[in-house]
């Protein structure tokens, strides 16, 4: 009799060990998106003259000769490292939504069809890219007319008023305004549908844009491990903030 327990303990045990080894090593769903392969700047499809893809100084000194430099009291230098800053800010906030869209929305859509849950969670954002691509864009031109710029209040102003202005609050509104329920939906899309956790997941891990800085040689994740949709939302709030 203890013969037959042990030989039934040794069918169990050997069993249960088999089933371990084949869910180490065999996933219990393949899913299409984990075979996409990473996605870089160069597939964003945006216009080369915006710059997303280039490789850009963090400060504008280096991006002039020194007998501009010489020539500029230190105020002025000051002023143009302003600018360029603020040039450079706004080009990183348009890879932001630009990678929000190609990698997370179009993603969710074209594998988890997932239309109408991302409209929610991401309200007219293809509208948002295209104001801050058109704004950035005319930044640009002013910035390669000269390697001193003289003014951008003129740009700034015709942006921030008008029917501009008009259309900048109508659709920041409806972005910003369903913030939480935005979270909402993304939470509940987590804790429920395991196909959107992973896909987050690869996304985060595999599919993130990241953008090489030359003077620091290190990658800058454009929304690493945290929820996209807050990182924009915030990062839209402080803009309404400062313009206010």
């Amino acid at each position: 009799m203890n013969q037959v327990n042990a030989d039934d303990d040794h069918y169990h045990a050997a069993h249960h060990n088999d089933a371990v080894s084949l869910s180490d090593e065999i996933p219990l769903v393949q899913y299409e998106f984990l075979d996409e392969p990473p996605v870089t700047v160069h597939d964003l499809g945006t216009d080369p003259f915006l710059g997303l893809q280039d490789e850009e100084p963090d400060s504008w000194t280096p991006t002039v000769t020194k007998e501009i430099i010489k020539k500029m009291k230190e105020k002025e230098i000051k002023r143009q490292e302003h600018l360029y800053e603020f040039i450079l800010t706004e080009k990183h906030h348009c890879l932001t939504l630009k990678v929000m869209q190609k990698v997370f929305v179009e993603g969710l859509k074209k594998y988890l069809q997932l239309g109408l849950t991302v409209e929610r969670m991401f309200p007219r954002l293809v509208e948002l890219t295209s104001i801050h691509l058109g704004f950035l864009h005319e930044l640009r031109v002013r910035q390669r007319e000269a390697p001193v710029i003289e003014k951008v209040g003129d740009i700034l102003l015709e942006q921030f008023s008008g029917a501009s202005a008009v259309k900048l609050k109508s659709v920041y509104g409806e972005f910003c305004s369903n913030h939480r329920n935005a979270i909402d939906i993304y939470k509940e899309c987590m804790q429920q549908d395991g196909r959107f956790a992973e896909f987050v997941k690869h996304c985060q891990l595999k599919m993130l844009l990241a953008v090489t800085a030359k003077k620091k040689k290190s990658a800058t994740r454009v929304w690493g491990k945290n929820m996209p949709v807050e990182i924009a939302q915030k990062r839209m709030m402080v803009k309404i903030t400062d313009l206010t």
